[in-house]
């Protein structure tokens, strides 16, 4: 919290949802080498979350 308020921000990778959604304010998602989501504390859902970590792969697929 002393970092949030200091307006220090923390970058974390995993692939651990419920990980991230313990221990982050906000989640910004990437698949397939873009970002495809981004979503605060008060806003977020797993299942939203899972759909913005497949839609790039899906987007690759229909345009092939």
């Amino acid at each position: 919290d002393a970092l949030a308020e200091s307006g220090k921000t923390i970058v974390i990778v995993s692939s651990d949802l419920d990980e991230l959604m313990e221990i982050c304010d906000s989640i910004g998602v990437m698949s397939a080498g873009r970002i495809t989501g981004q979503f605060d504390r008060s806003s977020w859902a797993a299942d939203a979350m899972m759909q913005a970590a497949f839609a790039g792969y899906q987007q690759s697929e229909s345009a092939a």
